[in-house]
């Protein structure tokens, strides 16, 4: 399971370990996503929608950077 970010600034060191900790506060264990990602914008639709399809073609393609 991965899992898009978006960042406002700089991602700073450390940044996977405080989402990690932050989402096994709150989700059950086989939900904590093994892969993050940081994107500069999500893509949407002119709904506000975010068009996963383009995020998945983003991480194959390698252009996401992975924390």
């Amino acid at each position: 399971m991965a899992a898009v970010v978006r960042v406002r600034g700089d991602a700073g060191p450390g940044l996977k370990d405080r989402l990690v900790d932050h989402v096994r506060e709150r989700l059950a264990p086989f939900k904590i996503p093994s892969r993050w990602f940081i994107a500069d914008q999500l893509p949407v639709t002119p709904t506000g929608k975010v068009r996963k399809f383009e995020l998945r073609d983003a991480i194959l393609g390698k252009e996401l950077p992975e924390l």
